[in-house]
Order: structure tokens, then sequence, then C-alpha cells
């Protein structure tokens, strides 16, 4: 039996993961960083790890019929907005840029696609080992707004850069004239 690592996701359109990608990047010159490329950036709802070959057809299914119905709506209008840090700025792992989603519809939609953990909308811009954040990096003061367009599916491929990175299995539209 074999399966690929999947997760449930949101891509920026490229001008936006560009300007973001921008934004941060002089804010973390050291070597301590490894800045996630401008086309590798994006929103997770739902990371799914290894998901065996068969069940996939039947998640897409899910999806489709989850994605515009938990939605209900038009998309949601959010805003890249601040930085922060996981776990937290004196030990980070991982330098993100927040996303503010002032009807939390985002934590809707990834429950409705089966997340149970608590949700922080966020855009991972950067990974380290247990590092200070640096000041210039919190202080940026980011406001980008976003309409978010589809919610994909794709293969995470650890190690592959460019579009072998993330490969698309299915996409699913948000708005509700779309097919």
């Amino acid at each position: 039996m074999s399966g690929r690592r999947l997760f449930v996701g949101i891509f920026p359109p490229a001008e936006l993961s560009a300007r973001v990608h921008a934004a941060v990047s002089p804010a973390l010159r050291s070597t301590d960083f490894r800045i996630v490329p401008a086309g590798e950036i994006h929103l997770t709802l739902r990371f799914l790890g290894e998901t065996p070959a068969e069940n996939i057809p039947a998640l897409v299914e899910f999806l489709r019929g989850t994605i515009r119905p938990g939605l209900r709506s038009a998309p949601p209008v959010i805003r890249v907005a601040g930085t922060g840090a996981f776990p937290d700025p004196q030990a980070a792992r991982v330098l993100w840029a927040g996303i503010d989603d002032p009807e939390n519809r985002l934590a809707r939609l990834a429950a409705a696609v089966g997340e149970s953990k608590p949700y922080t909308p966020h855009l991972t811009v950067a990974r380290c080992r247990g590092v200070r954040a640096p000041k210039p990096f919190l202080d940026l003061a980011l406001d980008l707004p976003w309409t978010p367009e589809e919610v994909v599916l794709v293969e995470s491929r650890p190690g592959a850069s460019g579009p072998d990175r993330f490969p698309l299995i299915e996409a699913f539209r948000l708005s509700s004239d779309s097919p």
C-alpha cells in the first residue's frame, strides 16, 4: 500500500506571495532562517499526512461536497496582517505572516474539512531551529487584502522545489457561481 503526504490548503495569488516574500526577506538575512520561496507560501487548512492512494478518490469527493457548502456564501475577505512565531518568538521554529479573518470563516472552513485542532490561520514564511525571532521581522506591519478563490488538495514532497514541491491533486472553487 503506497501513500502520498497530503494537505488541504489555499495558495495566495503569485503577486501577494511575492509581496509577502519581499517584505520578510530583508528581516531574515541570517543563515539561521530558511525562507520559504514565494511560490511555496500557502495557508494550510488541514494537514492529512501520509494518505493511502486508494483513499484519495473518496477524499476528493468528501472535499467536493464539503468546501463550498461549508462556506455558505462568497469567499472570505481576509488580510495578511502582522507576523509572529511558533511556538514563541524566543525559541522560534516557524516564522509566519498572520491572517486577519474577522468573521472566522477560515476556522469554520478548516473544521468543515476535518481539522480538529485549534486553528490559527497563517502563512509560514520561514523555518528555523529554536532561535529568537528578529525584532525587525516581528515589527513588520503587513496589511495586504486577499480574497481566496479556491481550496486545493495537494501532495507535499519534502526536499522537492518549484512545481514539484506541491503537485495539485484537485482544486475546489470557493465562489458559489463557479463550477
